[in-house]
């Protein structure tokens, strides 16, 4: 292959038959890269300068060839067949494997057996290499693959929210005792009549400064109480009504704040305490809730999350769980879908906090529920999301349902003009025929006074 005198080596492609040459050459030949250098020129570049010293040691390195011992001895083979090397930095851990046995990033972190929830892993090489080596039982060349693994262990810089409530709550429920519950009451009722009780968007954790909102004040104390006073006034309303059991219908934004006062996306929020205490008093309103229910009726919770406590819903579920693992009259919604359904008879319902698709929601809960659809004649949809009551819409045959919320307006809220409705909790009742029955609400604003306007009197 005749070439131009002085054109870069770098530039000319390598021939097949020359990198053949190259490798045979070094692997089994042992040729220096000077007398190598030279006999390819000669042999494939008419005695041209194309391959230089260096190019030939670039080539070597490039593909891994080692060097055999002249006289066309191959390389023995060499002691150990997998060497590790392991540094201790002070940011973690540096490995070296060369050898044929750890082939992969994966098989060198399972032989130094680096703990992947403490430790990220940074630049990982991996690369191999086919060397000749000679078969000591026969005398024979034989050609084997190296392997050489290079990772950086470091420390991760801290855990998360999602695993520091994991601990948290493995380290609190090790340590609790098992509570005993109280037989179910008996009573006439109507195992027809579903009632559920819509939670919708409490904000349990939200300050508002009544001041400066013009409206009430709301911190986490005001909010359990709220809601405890709420939620005990519509299950008296099912229980003179006869109802056959209750769910709770927890449709997000339970919690104000995903941690650090910041929502699941990191939006900064006005709020009025930590995560703990937040956590702690939100559940243990719960308990008292659903406790009291289980005591009429069997009950069933079910919770999908919001866009501020995406999080704290799973652990808040979590918690839940765990607390009424016993209780033979409670049944907690143990799946981590954002929508949930259930079906009450011939009655259909989805629930869903409502800040996306939610246009999209009936057509999905046809597609997603094609069975429980063909077998249904009242199909209900329950979101949450914009603090309001919005106008109830029927959507290829799913009526729609826009719930408000218990916590008052904040100071974000109030300056964007949103959220001037009265506070509203509402339970809904369905029966098991096919039919809404009907629904019961409470208002923490039912008798408070009007707002007071900052217009000054007339003259």
């Amino acid at each position: 292959m005749a070439q131009r005198r002085g054109l870069r080596n770098d530039r000319v492609e390598l021939a097949p038959d020359e990198m053949d040459f190259v490798k045979h050459r070094t692997v089994v030949d042992g040729i220096e890269a000077p007398q190598l250098a030279r006999e390819v020129n000669e042999r494939f570049h008419a005695g041209l300068p194309v391959r230089s010293l260096n190019s030939i040691r670039m080539m070597r390195t490039k593909f891994g060839w080692l060097m055999g011992r002249p006289n066309g001895a191959a390389t023995p083979e060499p002691a150990k067949e997998q060497e590790v090397k392991r540094t201790e930095t002070e940011d973690g851990i540096d490995l070296l494997a060369i050898g044929r046995r750890i082939k992969t990033v994966d098989d060198l972190v399972r032989h130094a057996g680096i703990d992947l929830a403490r430790y990220e892993i940074h630049q990982p090489e991996a690369t191999s290499w086919d060397v000749t080596l000679t078969d000591p039982q026969t005398g024979k060349a034989k050609t084997i693959q190296n392997h050489r693994v290079h990772v950086k262990a470091r420390l991760k810089a801290g855990p998360d929210l999602k695993e520091q409530v994991e601990a948290i709550l493995a380290g609190a429920f090790a340590k609790r005792k098992p509570i005993s519950f109280p037989a179910l009451r008996s009573g006439k009722t109507e195992p027809d009549i579903l009632q559920g009780v819509v939670i919708a968007d409490p904000h349990i954790g939200k300050l508002s400064w009544g001041e400066g909102t013009g409206g009430p004040n709301y911190d986490t104390a005001i909010g359990c109480d709220v809601l405890r006073r709420g939620v005990t006034d519509v299950m008296a309303q099912g229980d003179e009504r006869r109802i056959g059991q209750r769910h709770f219908w927890l449709l997000g934004d339970y919690f104000h704040h995903d941690g650090k006062g910041m929502t699941t996306k990191g939006t900064p929020l006005d709020y009025d305490t930590r995560v703990q205490k937040m956590l702690t008093a939100g559940s243990e309103v719960l308990f008292d809730l659903i406790a009291a229910s289980a005591e009429k009726v069997p009950t069933r919770v079910i919770l999908v999350p919001g866009n501020h406590d995406s999080v704290l819903t799973w652990a808040l579920q979590r918690i839940l769980v765990s607390e009424f693992r016993r209780h033979k009259g409670v049944t907690i919604d143990d799946s981590s879908t954002t929508t949930k359904y259930l079906t009450h008879g011939r009655c259909l319902l989805a629930l869903d906090h409502g800040d996306k698709g939610k246009k999209r929601l009936p057509a999905v809960m046809a597609a997603q529920c094609a069975v429980e659809w063909g077998q249904t004649t009242c199909r209900h949809a329950h979101t949450g999301h914009l603090h309001g009551k919005a106008k109830v819409v029927t959507e290829g045959g799913v009526v729609v349902w826009t719930h408000d919320s218990l916590g008052p307006s904040d100071q974000w809220h109030v300056d964007e003009k949103f959220n001037t409705s009265p506070r509203t909790l509402e339970a809904y009742r369905y029966h098991a025929g096919g039919m809404f029955a009907g629904s019961d609400a409470w208002s923490p604003d039912l008798h408070s006074a009007p707002r007071q306007g900052t217009i000054g009197a007339v003259a």
